[in-house]
């Protein structure tokens, strides 16, 4: 269950790319990911994205039609024309016109402007051309308008009038006919100014008449208080020239020498910090907007134009009235359109909703068209009758194109336009009916294959450990986040929260503590306390968040603000057909020692013979000289086979039964008695393995073992230190090599411990700093496995080998056992090389050694706790047997220090001798304690090894 009930899409990275912009921009991979998800892909285009300035703007003439437009006005600014600037009613065209109107007042133009009533409709039309015609001008300037009005267009010119039009919606199939069109999306290749919003274009107008006058570039900046408004107001993308122009726009903002703007910031109350994109557009946008939506978009207007202070101010609180009043009608029309929708029959089911009323105020009825298209997830009409006609906006939501769907019914409609997400029509009533049955089929037709669903995008995956400040400053860089460029959504799977609780005046948000390491981090939740009703919060979930800082009494700490959480769902992993890569040919059926040439030869060569085998049908018994050696192969097997839908499990207490069907592969340690018949057994050899294979290898199976190393391949140096000084040792071993490095431990909580460590040792490589262990989900674990195999790890702290899981080449090239291994076997996996010239250090002590021989003996007793042990466990009855966990209560109060691997030692010989019920069995003579007995001798022979200090002989000996 998803509490937003929104589908996570996490995008597929070019790692190639990724590793790319680590290596040039010196920034975290996840930064990395973020920036192509933004379409940044080279080193220079992040450079401009980071650190952009006014100078990387582009060059205005790259837009068509700029030379035409350019050489129109110049004319008419030398022959003192008049000129006209014909806006449209939302903050985009008013800000443009004030910005246009004003620099041609400067260069003392006769200028004038008009921008039509809502009431009137959208753009130019034949009545206004009229009224300018008569009012003597020659000249029209559009912004934010003017690319769809063809007719008006070829009427105006009739009447005398010349047209340059700039405008950013999209063009329908035929240009206007006039001296200059300046549209991004008319034939303009440049990604960086196509998202431009008509302020944009306009700016990008002045930009080529300033430089064609001779203007200083500097003289432009002032005006880019109004084309960040505009800009942010338009919800176009923040990248590219956009991100530009509102990150460097937005502190002129502030601190704008405007008067009007000055007054509005002073009405809101708003500027004494530093502003955000988010104040821009949920505070002084809708009050712009308030003034065509509500009155006459001229109030804004002459806001921004004037001088005066009084009436700025004024003006500035008139705004705040009109806005005031849009509020309230906005509730009032979204109550009853959703009363219509629950009143018409199907209208539930309709891809498309077009709702039409004469009560609905004309200046609202986008933001009500936006409000549902988000509720409903799907496109939304909302037309107000006026009447014949019926006057409206639509709203989209992803996957659909509306500005489409309008023109599939160009012929039923008066007036169009817009683009995919947001449009305005005019329809005649007589063709409402058909218009909204006509669109439905065209949405029908077209999302037939494909369905619409509110989708949360992650930008990145990430570890636990790699949440820090670091990351967190990184990130801030990416400011202003807005449309195009919103603040990143990270994802963390298969994590454990605690001390949820709900907080707020009404106990609506949830507050709890998220496990990333050795350390919690803060996570807050807002409008989510459903969530400790809704959801199991005692087991794994996963996490979407966004990374912030939050200060508390002069603290400042990490704080996860929740996007949405869900059940963990281990996403199967994608096939990586690299582990079948073995370079050695098919493996054959069985007869002869297959001889490796080290352990991941050895582990593809297993991986493919699996495979082979599964398809035929036949199972896969696998055995391994201990159960040490077993527990590494198995949670590699598990992340590998799992791919290939293959399921592993253990062959328990040498039993002789078929596998669950579901099972195809199981593993057995020591020897494998009578195996099924038609199944498939393969033993993993190993030098001095005690059992090892002779010449009774036929009847065995096939057999994959080791042959002599190339000479020189392998240098393995045998350091003991002591516990306490062995996090200097990596330090210093971790400064003089370039890598990869990768540092084996025994211990989970040692994983966490050295990563952390290791990253403020070693602060200049951090971010090559990785981590890897059995707790890892699925693609947390590919997500380091490709960040080795893409030379972004240098340093890898695992207790996993994960080396069997890359390509050979990125093995790495120094290789270091921080803890003493518990076997000979062990050793030999560990230490066998992977590309020639490796070293191996081995810097494990005599007291460590010693302490894992205690853990042996632990964990396998002798008598007389062996036998105290089984006589308390058959006491027990039947149905505690069933519950591992109430066996081990029962047993610490008999035994204080007893662990639970001991209790289920005990429990598996108890049920050996249960399956002999005609033998008399004693406990000597199991399977189980034998496989113990077996453990105990393989550490033996290593703590000979130890003594002797005879390791170098011993690694170089090949299979019997």
């Amino acid at each position: 269950m998803n509490i937003r009930n929104t589908k996570w899409h996490l995008p597929s990275f070019d790692w190639h790319a990724v590793a790319g912009l680590v290596r040039e921009l010196s920034i975290s991979p996840i930064t990395a990911k973020v920036l192509l998800n933004r379409g940044i892909a080279t080193a220079e285009e992040g450079r401009v994205f980071f650190n952009g300035t006014l100078s990387d703007l582009s060059s205005p003439w790259d837009l068509p039609g700029m030379e035409a437009a350019v050489q129109r006005i110049v004319r008419g600014i030398r022959a003192k024309e008049k000129t006209l600037v014909f806006g449209d009613y939302d903050v985009d065209g008013i800000t443009a016109t004030a910005m246009v109107v004003s620099f041609l007042k400067h260069l003392d133009v006769p200028v004038g402007y008009y921008i039509p009533e809502r009431s009137a409709g959208y753009g130019l039309t034949l009545e206004a051309l009229q009224d300018i015609h008569r009012q003597g001008y020659s000249l029209i300037i559009t912004v934010d308008c003017g690319i769809s009005a063809t007719a008006e267009i070829a009427y105006g010119r009739k009447l005398g009038l010349d047209f340059v039009i700039t405008d950013h919606h999209e063009p329908g199939d035929m240009l206007p006919d006039c001296e200059a069109v300046i549209n991004p999306k008319a034939g303009c290749c440049r990604h960086q100014a196509r998202e431009l919003a008509g302020v944009g274009v306009a700016f990008k107008l002045l930009q080529g008449l300033a430089e064609r006058l001779g203007l200083a570039p500097e003289s432009l900046f002032s005006y880019l208080d109004l084309v960040t408004l505009g800009t942010i107001a338009d919800v176009v993308p923040l990248v590219g020239e956009n991100r530009i122009i509102v990150k460097n726009g937005l502190a002129l903002l502030q601190d704008s020498g405007r008067t009007g703007v000055r007054a509005l910031l002073e009405a809101v109350g708003v500027g004494d910090g530093q502003l955000t994109p988010n104040q821009v557009a949920y505070a002084l946008a809708p009050r712009l907007n308030a003034a065509g939506r509500m009155a006459s978009p001229l109030i804004a207007l002459e806001m921004l134009l004037t001088h005066s202070v009084q009436r700025a101010r004024e003006l500035a609180l008139k705004l705040n009235e009109l806005n005031a009043t849009r509020q309230l009608l906005v509730q009032q029309v979204m109550q009853e359109a959703l009363a219509m929708i629950e009143q018409e029959a199907g209208a539930w089911l309709q891809p498309v909703t077009v709702l039409a009323s004469p009560l609905w105020h004309p200046g609202v009825i986008g933001i009500v068209a936006a409000k549902l298209a988000d509720m409903l997830f799907k496109p939304v009409i909302l037309l107000t009758v006026e009447g014949e006609l019926a006057k409206g906006s639509g709203r989209s939501v992803p996957g659909f194109d509306l500005f489409q769907g309008i023109r599939h019914c160009q012929d039923l409609l008066v007036k169009a336009g817009g683009h995919s997400q947001a449009v305005g029509l005019t329809v005649a009533l007589e063709h409402l009916e058909e218009f909204r049955e006509r669109i439905n089929c065209f949405a029908a037709e077209v999302l037939k294959t494909t369905r619409l669903e509110p989708t949360l995008p992650i930008e990145a995956e990430v570890l636990p450990g790699q949440l820090d400040f670091q990351l967190l400053d990184e990130l801030a860089q990416l400011q202003p986040f807005g449309y195009g460029n919103p603040e990143p959504v990270l994802a963390l799977r298969s994590t454990i929260i605690r001390d949820c609780r709900t907080v707020g005046k009404e106990g609506e948000h949830l507050k709890f503590q998220v496990l990333a390491g050795q350390e919690a981090l803060d996570g807050i939740g807002f409008n989510m306390a459903a969530v400790l009703k809704e959801l199991d919060l005692t087991g794994p979930v996963d996490l979407a968040f966004r990374l912030q800082r939050n200060l508390w009494n002069g603290q400042a700490k990490l704080q996860l603000v929740l996007e949405d959480i869900k059940p963990c769902r281990e996403t199967k992993p994608r096939v990586n057909a690299m582990c079948l890569d073995t370079g050695a040919g098919p493996v054959e059926a069985g007869g002869p020692v297959h001889r490796c040439r080290h352990g991941e030869e050895q582990f593809r060569r297993l991986v493919q013979l699996i495979l082979e085998t599964v398809q035929a049908g036949a199972p896969v018994y696998l055995v391994f000289p201990t159960q040490r050696v077993l527990a590494l192969y198995e949670r590699l097997l598990t992340d590998v086979l799992v791919k290939y839908d293959v399921t592993c499990g253990r062959y328990h207490n040498g039993r002789q039964q078929n596998p669950p069907e579901q099972v195809r592969v199981l593993l057995a340690a020591g020897h494998l008695l009578d195996p099924p018949p038609g199944a498939k057994v393969v033993q993993l050899a190993y030098p001095d393995w005690d059992d090892g294979i002779g010449a009774g290898h036929e009847e065995a199976g096939t057999v994959l073992g080791f042959k002599e190393p190339a000479p020189g391949a392998l240098a393995f140096v045998r350091e003991p230190i002591p516990a306490r000084g062995k996090l200097t040792f990596l330090k210093d071993l971790c400064t003089e090599w370039s890598g990869p490095l990768f540092i084996y431990t025994n211990r989970l909580n040692q994983v966490t411990y050295l990563y952390q460590q290791l990253r403020l040792l070693l602060p200049e490589r951090k971010q090559r700093i990785w981590y890897y262990h059995h707790n890892l989900s699925f693609t947390q674990k590919e997500l380091v496995l490709n960040a080795v195999s893409h030379g972004l790890a240098e340093i890898v702290v695992a207790n996993e080998f994960l080396e069997f899981l890359i390509p050979e080449r990125y093995g790495a090239g120094t290789r270091i056992l921080l803890d003493a291994p518990y076997s000979v076997e062990e050793l030999y996996l560990k230490t066998r090389p992977a590309r020639p010239g490796m070293t191996v250090y081995g810097v494990w002590d005599w007291e460590e050694l010693c302490r894992n021989e205690l853990t042996l003996q632990a964990i396998f007793p002798e008598e007389p706790l062996l036998e105290g042990l089984l006589f308390a466990l058959k006491e027990l009855s039947p149905s505690l047997e069933e519950d591992p966990a109430a066996v081990v209560k029962e047993m610490r109060l008999k035994f204080s220090s007893i662990q639970a691997p001991t209790v289920q030692f005990g429990l598996d010989i108890l049920r050996e001798i249960s399956e002999c019920p005609d033998i008399t069995l004693d406990y000597h003579q199991t399977r189980v304690y034998q496989a113990a007995q077996k453990e105990k001798r393989a550490f033996a022979k290593l703590k000979h090894l130890e003594q002797t200090g005879d390791y170098t002989a011993y690694l170089f000996r090949g299979a019997p």
